[in-house]
């Protein structure tokens, strides 16, 4: 039996933030869009964005939704950088407002919903293997009950720091370094109700705590030597290392053995970032270094220049794809230089090995 095929302007793998949100411009520009959706298992851990989230959605009428999603104001976080004691950042003289807690699967619902309403083609299933043609590219989707095969002028990965699509078109992924997030939910305890994030250094690494749907969302951001992964008791090992970290220990009620997400956190990038016929957008382009509250800021601002950029090419403007690169590789390049000026203000630990790895300056790095 014949494989069905549907044939689009632009075909995007991954309907997460930076997929939806490219599907809508896209789709706007009076493309047709085809968005797969592969509905990943996915928990809330108390992300938060920064004021600048703001003026970016409205830029692109994307406000409403976002506030359809519930989210919750946030108006100072704290930090233990540099010294034990907690300094108080407060955004009531930021020109763009509050930060904002956010449940990431309600928003990404509330954009994919916007998605459809612009006549955006939504498919649920993975992409399987993606392919070059002669003039536009070839996704290949396994749905629950059938195979079909999307043709696109041009296709957009959004699949997240996987970016299967564009390493199955020959991209490769160059990571920095092999920073590891070991995440769990807590009970607040304490004063930890209120809406103020955490961020607390400790010889090992930094924590993360940010209040969340089902709890206090607490994040440790270390090595991987830190952890022996295959050993039994992971949570185990993760409660004790939080007990060296007073200030968040103080506010987070975890359990004995709590359940522990593991996940790759540190900066890397896509190598290259597109091609003739296609190109990466959000965490698939590059990912940033979590101490900068930008992962999210970055997926939508790389979707909507990347829906862009798949437009102008369309409009056989070449040039656009050169110059989303450029533009990528240029914002990443920057990250790596504010991330090691941001390490290196930490000297409280001059032997530990985790802060004299990021305190190498970016140009230095191999």
């Amino acid at each position: 039996m014949a494989v069905p095929q549907l044939s689009v302007d632009v075909a995007i793998a991954g309907a997460g933030v930076a997929g939806s949100v490219a599907a809508l411009i896209a789709a706007r520009a009076g493309r047709s869009v085809a968005l797969i959706h592969a509905r990943p298992r996915r928990r809330n851990r108390g992300e938060t964005v920064p004021p600048e989230f703001r003026p970016l959605l409205e830029e692109l009428g994307l406000w409403p939704e976002f506030l359809r999603s519930a989210p919750r104001e946030c108006w100072s976080n704290h930090s233990c950088w540099g010294s034990a004691h907690p300094r108080e950042r407060h955004y009531i003289c930021h020109p763009y407002g509050c930060a904002w807690h956010l449940c990431l699967p309600a928003f990404e619902a509330e954009l994919r919903a916007a998605a459809t309403q612009q006549r955006v083609r939504l498919i649920d299933g993975h992409v399987t293997r993606a392919e070059n043609r002669t003039e536009h590219a070839a996704l290949h989707v396994e749905t629950s009950d059938h195979a079909i095969r999307v043709d696109a002028a041009v296709v957009i990965d959004a699949t997240g720091r996987s970016a299967r699509v564009a390493r199955g078109l020959g991209a490769t992924r160059l990571n920095i370094d092999q920073t590891t997030s070991f995440a769990a939910t807590c009970e607040p305890a304490g004063n930890a109700g209120v809406t103020d994030t955490l961020v607390e250094a400790t010889d090992i690494g930094w924590w993360y705590s940010a209040p969340a749907t089902d709890g206090l969302s607490v994040m440790l951001v270390t090595d991987t030597e830190v952890v022996d992964l295959g050993a039994n008791g992971l949570g185990e090992q993760w409660v004790a290392l939080l007990h060296r970290a007073p200030n968040t220990s103080a506010r987070a009620r975890a359990a004995a053995d709590p359940a522990i997400a593991v996940a790759a956190a540190g900066p890397s990038r896509l190598h290259p970032v597109a091609g003739p016929n296609w190109l990466a957008v959000g965490d698939a382009a590059a990912t940033y270094d979590p101490l900068s509250s930008s992962g999210i800021l970055h997926g939508v601002s790389s979707a909507a220049a990347g829906a862009r950029a798949a437009d102008a090419l369309l409009a056989q403007h070449f040039s656009a794809i050169t110059d989303y690169t450029h533009h990528e590789t240029e914002l990443f390049d920057d990250h790596l230089r504010q991330r090691s000026a941001r390490y290196r203000s930490e000297q409280r630990w001059p032997a530990s090995a985790f802060w004299t790895r990021r305190g190498i300056p970016a140009a230095g790095r191999q």
